[in-house]
């Protein structure tokens, strides 16, 4: 299963009973995951991924001295950031 469908494998058991491949964002958080005893057996490949900051640098030369990332939160929530 692909990485962030849960934060922790408590929070979905049913999912973690029905497969034995996992991946995970980092080595971390792998690492985290075969502390569960609902993850014992199941093999769980650490995928890190990278951001390419020249492709994805601003706009203009802007800087900003943060990062805000909403997911899954209703438009409304970003819509009070923005102010």
């Amino acid at each position: 299963m692909a990485p962030n469908l849960f934060v922790i494998p408590p929070e979905d058991p049913a999912l973690c009973e029905k497969f034995q491949n996992f991946v995970t964002p980092s080595r971390w958080v792998r690492n985290l995951y075969t502390t569960f005893p609902n993850m014992r057996g199941k093999r769980i490949w650490p995928w890190p991924v990278g951001i390419d900051t020249d492709k994805w640098a601003p706009a203009g030369g802007q800087t900003h001295d943060f990062f805000v990332y909403l997911k899954d939160r209703p438009a409304a929530v970003a819509a009070q950031i923005e102010e």
